[in-house]
């Protein structure tokens, strides 16, 4: 089946988009970015990110990706509201802490995480 976003966007439709728009908002109050700033760094109108703001819209998923970057934010983060179980916030803390090691000892890191995980199979 090919790519859709627009299905998938449906399938997700960010479950609880009012509380999934607070975390936007705040994400964009944090990094002290007016709605404009945001609108133009993703390239969508004003109004248009106002209404997702307010949880009235809900956008396709690339659209939701650019606002992520434009709030330097991280899309399971921006979603957290809507996860289930919060693995994905603790694997991007995972991550977070994987990415600051020095190579060297991220390559050793990685190397124990995989032992671990085939020996758990």
């Amino acid at each position: 089946m090919p790519y859709n976003d627009t299905r998938i966007t449906k399938k997700i439709n960010f479950l609880h988009t009012k509380q999934a728009s607070r975390i936007v908002v705040q994400a964009r109050l944090d990094g002290n970015m007016t709605q404009e700033e945001v609108a133009s760094k993703v390239g969508i109108s004003v109004n248009y990110y106002r209404q997702i703001e307010l949880g009235n819209k809900v956008p396709q998923l690339k659209t939701f990706v650019n606002i992520a970057n434009a709030l330097q934010a991280s899309t399971d983060t921006l979603l957290q509201s809507n996860l289930t179980f919060n693995v994905l916030v603790e694997t991007n803390s995972l991550t977070d802490r994987l990415v600051a090691l020095s190579p060297k000892k991220r390559n050793l890191a990685m190397t124990q995480i995989e032992a671990i995980l085939n020996s758990l199979e």
